[in-house]
Parts: structure tokens; sequence; C-alpha cells
């Protein structure tokens, strides 16, 4: 059985080696970083079953982090807090964290957390559509017994729109959730032109339709 990845944000370097080596011992993959920029930086880049990050990173909190992710990534989090007042224990909800695990750890506990999340997340995650098949704990996606391959961001917005099928996405909302926000709308054009070609090449219709100064969505299928 492949290992759950999971990403370490935690500067404190003690703390970050027992973690890391209490986890690696329990047969889980950890990506390591030591501040909030790096942090951001895997995120664009890597998939993750789940998210352990601290609090009080440097260069940007864990919360800032979240902030720029909660509406890109479906992974369950743990934050990591010493001291937290209600305050950041608020917006540490509000920015998409699971649990909130006050240091100092209890690694017993830790890991009961880990295993339940991760569990919760590969027992509802799996979507499917009509013929469409999505898992994003692995990336696959299927159209009937097809698999078709797809980048990290035409997952995602394909996912979006089977997560909410008949919405309607304004380019200003795909920019925010799947894409950077750094990215201009025209971005979200090219994207979804990519999605569309590559269902074509299977013979399928149109799945992704434009809606009049409104946007994109997912047709009845």
């Amino acid at each position: 059985m492949e290992k759950a990845k999971i990403l370490l944000a935690e500067d404190d370097r003690s703390t970050h080696f027992f973690i890391q080596r209490f986890l690696e011992n329990k047969n889980y993959s950890i990506k390591s970083c030591f501040d909030g920029e790096s942090a951001i930086k895997t995120l664009k880049q890597e998939l993750f079953d789940l998210v352990l990050v601290d609090l009080t990173l440097p260069k940007f909190n864990g919360i800032t982090v979240l902030r720029r992710f909660k509406d890109k990534y479906d992974s369950p989090v743990i934050l990591l807090a010493d001291a937290c007042t209600e305050y950041d224990e608020i917006e540490s909800y509000k920015s998409g964290v699971s649990i909130l695990h006050k240091k100092p750890i209890n690694y017993q506990i830790l890991e009961a957390q880990i295993t339940s999340l991760i569990r919760q997340k590969e027992n509802s995650s799996v979507l499917k559509i009509g013929d469409l098949y999505l898992d994003p704990s692995c990336r696959l996606f299927l159209k009937g017994k097809k698999e078709i391959i797809l980048t990290f961001s035409e997952f995602n917005l394909l996912y979006l729109f089977c997560k909410h099928p008949g919405r309607i996405f304004s380019r200003e909302e795909i920019l925010h959730k799947v894409l950077d926000d750094d990215d201009t709308p025209g971005a979200v054009d090219t994207l979804i032109s990519r999605v569309r070609n590559k269902l074509k090449t299977y013979g399928d219709e149109n799945i992704i339709e434009t809606v009049f100064k409104s946007g994109f969505r997912l047709k009845n299928i």
C-alpha cells in the first residue's frame, strides 16, 4: 500500500525532528517545510493526504498559509499551536483547519487524529458523475474505463465542476479556487480550453458549458 503523504510545516527544528521521526515510524511519508513561504510553494506543486502546520511559522504564519489554499485544497489540516487566543482559534477554523492541536504535542492523540482525518478524506472525496470518476487522493480521472491524464490545475478544475454540478462559476471564482490569484482571467479560458480538448479526444461532448456573461458550469450528464 502506498504511504499517505503529509506536509509538515514546523520551524522549531527539535519539534520538527521528533514529529517527523514519529510519523515516519508510523509509515507516513513526510515532506518538510520550515517556514510559511516554502509551505505555500510546496502546496502549489504537490498534493498531500494531510497538512500539519504550525501557527507561528516565520515569513507567513500557519493561518496565512491556509487562507491561500482553503478553496483550492481539500486535504484535512491539523494546526499546531503553543499559545492560542480565542481569536486565533476562530480564525484557524475559518481558514480550513480540521483540528487545532495545542502543544505540548500528545503523540498518541496526534496519531489518532491523523488516522481519523485521512480515513474520512478517503471515504468522502471520490466523485462519480455519469461516467466520470474522480479520485483526488491519487489524482485519478476516469471516463468510463479510460484514464485521462490531467495536470494538477486541470484536475482541480474538473473536480470543482463535478463537485457542484450545474453551478455557474465566474472567471474570478475559478481563478481564486483553482489557479493562483496572481494569474489573469485569461488563464481561466486557457485552462478550460485544455480540459475541453482532452475530453473531446475521448469522444466526449462539450460538458463544460459557457454561460453568457456569467461564467462556466458542468452541464447535466
